[in-house]
């Protein structure tokens, strides 16, 4: 995989003198004390997390630029190679985690992080997926405490999509509550919502089944952790055949022949399978009815499928992250895809 290194180019004696860049679905106002990701670069910020941002639909968007203070360092440099050893945490473990979207809670309680800021660190530059093309990595910084190192915090530029709130409304008959309009919207609806679905109600009917494709997926996801199966995992990532980009295709179920049937976890296993199944055909039914509809059945099935990810990688050992990882980073991108295809439409 093609990996462009920047902090060559940014840090010197463990400061970044350069502007870094922010983007946000909420105005930020203020800064707290939480964990904050920049990208290196205007441009990869401009043409990478903005324009993905937008383009997915989610609400408004935000761009901010800021200085940072503090000791910076990078994943090869060798003190912070030291730390992760001297605590027992491997260093790309812990960058697996911070690649896979984690809250601030689950950041600042790895190992590694918490040896960073005792050592003095304000942050860390580290490979993280280039937004332009994820199949390449591109420098990313995570810095740990926005308040305390970040500086001179400046929005800069902003989408702002609150007018599509009538539009919708309008379409959908006037039925919808502001959080059902607002959910639509997240969801990167934009100008073709309304020649999609000839029946409001089956958009709500779609919304259902995804809520509950995640949590039959976290459910089969827990067995799995229980169970210590990474093969499942594994199995899911590399197959061709994608009951979730491809109608026709089926899900895998766990093997017959190591099926136990007096075994009432893999029974349950089982049991969850038929449902994911029977899920899957409710939602692939919903898109028979013209060729645009079934892409975005196709795109609200990966956007849960990465949904369920995010939940499972918060129980997940660092070996199964890394594989979820990337199962979402793959989602993401045919998603990113879906979404372009059905604005060009």
């Amino acid at each position: 995989m093609k990996h462009l290194f920047l902090f060559e180019d940014y840090i010197r004696n463990n400061k970044i003198s350069d502007k870094v860049y922010h983007v946000s679905y909420e105005p930020i106002n203020k800064l707290n004390n939480r964990p904050m990701w920049f990208a290196l670069e205007k441009s990869h910020s401009d043409d990478g997390w903005f324009k993905n941002s937008v383009e997915d639909g989610r609400g408004n968007v935000y761009q901010y630029s800021a200085n940072i203070t503090g000791k910076i360092g990078e994943i090869d440099d060798e003190e912070v190679i030291a730390i992760f050893d001297n605590v027992g945490e491997d260093r790309w473990d812990w960058v697996a985690d911070i690649t896979s979207n984690p809250d601030a809670k689950w950041v600042m309680s790895m190992k590694g992080t918490r040896a960073l800021i005792k050592a003095g660190y304000a942050g860390l530059v580290y490979p993280d997926y280039d937004p332009r093309d994820f199949q390449y990595n591109l420098d990313a910084l995570v810095v740990f405490n926005g308040s305390k190192s970040v500086k001179n915090w400046k929005l800069i530029n902003e989408y702002i999509r609150e007018s599509l709130y009538e539009e919708v409304n309008s379409i959908m008959g006037g039925e919808l509550s502001e959080a059902e309009i607002q959910n639509m919207l997240n969801e990167g609806l934009f100008g073709w919502l309304k020649g999609l679905f000839s029946n409001p109600k089956k958009k709500k009917e779609l919304d259902r089944l995804a809520a509950k494709l995640v949590g039959t997926r976290v459910e089969i996801a827990k067995i799995d952790i229980q169970e210590d199966d990474i093969e499942a995992l594994e199995s899911e990532l590399e197959d061709k055949a994608d009951p979730y980009t491809n109608p026709k295709a089926k899900v895998k179920f766990t093997a017959k022949s190591s099926f136990d049937s007096n075994d009432p976890t893999q029974i349950k296993k089982s049991q969850l399978e038929e449902l994911e199944k029977e899920i899957l055909s409710q939602m692939d039914s919903i898109g028979e009815e013209n060729e645009k509809l079934g892409k975005y059945v196709n795109k609200v099935k990966l956007d849960s499928r990465m949904e369920s990810t995010e939940q499972v990688m918060k129980l997940a050992d660092a070996q199964m992250k890394k594989v979820l990882t990337k199962m979402y980073r793959k989602d993401k991108k045919i998603s990113n895809e879906l979404n372009k295809e059905l604005k060009k439409n």
